[in-house]
């Protein structure tokens, strides 16, 4: 399911698109309007 698939890549220390974006937004390289518009 789609929970098992979420829970396997963070169990492997992967992260959402959200998160990354939010790492990008912090380094000054997107908007955090843009992340969260995107990742809605």
């Amino acid at each position: 399911t789609e929970g098992d698939l979420f829970d396997e890549a963070k169990s492997q220390e992967m992260i959402t698109l959200r998160q990354d974006g939010v790492i990008k937004a912090l380094e000054g390289n997107i908007l955090m309007e843009e992340v969260l518009r995107e990742t809605e």
